[in-house]
């Protein structure tokens, strides 16, 4: 095995261990949220399936695609997550960003509907956050939400992110 491949595969891991962490601990619930990570040194990412609960998520489900998206390997022959376009964006506008963890913790989604930021009730998340915004809502895995996600912004290339 190469040392790509021997890469790729302790992320596929990785993703699969905090997919269900997101699950045992309530974070998430049913087929809701996705994760994903950046292959280091590679314009790759591995991202869990569409329909597959993060609780059931195994190694050989993540789908690892470039940066516009094209499937590179597929092993179970599963479909990415619908929110591909928008981690693929953060990713193109933030080469800093390293993984992204996208749940739907059912007291935050509740509180979410009153329309108002997240409270920050620690001294802790008032300084390291300073806020959690909040954006329009949008069907999942339209060009709309996502451009809702990205603020808007261009990528350095000018050209839209999504």
């Amino acid at each position: 095995m190469s040392k790509e491949s021997e890469i790729v595969q302790r992320l596929r891991e990785e993703v699969s261990d905090f997919s269900k962490r997101s699950f045992d601990r309530g974070l998430v619930g049913g087929t809701g949220g996705n994760i994903s990570v950046r292959v280091p040194d590679r314009n790759h990412v591995l991202i869990t399936a569409s329909g597959v609960s993060l609780g059931d998520v195994e190694p050989e489900s993540n789908l690892l695609v470039n940066l516009e998206g094209v499937i590179l390997e597929n092993p179970l022959g599963l479909i990415p997550s619908k929110e591909t376009s928008f981690h693929l964006a953060v990713y193109r506008l933030r080469p800093d960003v390293g993984a992204i963890v996208h749940v739907h913790p059912p007291y935050a989604t509740a509180y979410s509907n009153k329309e108002r930021p997240l409270p920050l009730v620690t001294i802790s998340s008032r300084v390291v956050l300073k806020e959690v915004p909040c954006i329009e809502c949008a069907v999942p895995g339209s060009r709309e939400l996502c451009d809702y996600v990205h603020g808007g912004s261009t990528s350095i290339r000018g050209s839209r992110p999504c």
